[in-house]
């Protein structure tokens, strides 16, 4: 079984309504137009799939930060790219990033796990929980 894990997709579409001035959003698109753009280039990921496929790949684990700003417009786009992977016949698990909840809108709606529905949900029976500190 082969197992790839990759992270920091970061999907982006900016948006540029007055409402994101209410939310730490407007930071985030301003951020990524300004400076991390370069870094977060998502046409790679074709190619990735390409190699995914060549190398056998069984399973692709993304953890986290499959979005810049957790926009619905965001989180299509991170889906269409899942769809493409699991069209390929490659399973897909992954878990939110703090840009994924990068709002509290984000967070208390749940977006993450709403918009993404196509990946695996985790229950209890599926996480160990145990504190590494006892102050964590």
């Amino acid at each position: 079984m082969k197992i790839a894990h990759i992270s920091d997709i970061h999907f982006f579409t900016p948006s540029f309504s007055p409402l994101d001035l209410l939310s730490n959003k407007w930071i985030g698109t301003l951020n990524a137009l300004m400076r991390r753009r370069r870094y977060f280039i998502t046409n790679y990921l074709d190619q990735l799939l390409a190699s995914l496929l060549k190398e056998n790949t069984d399973i692709l684990i993304i953890t986290g930060d499959f979005t810049t700003t957790a926009d619905k417009k965001e989180f299509i786009l991170a889906k269409k790219f899942i769809q493409k992977v699991l069209t390929a016949g490659i399973k897909v698990y992954g878990l939110p990033g703090n840009h994924d909840t990068y709002t509290k809108k984000a967070f208390n709606q749940k977006i993450f796990f709403n918009s993404l529905d196509i990946i695996p949900k985790f229950s209890k029976e599926d996480l160990h929980i145990e504190k590494i500190h006892p102050s964590w």
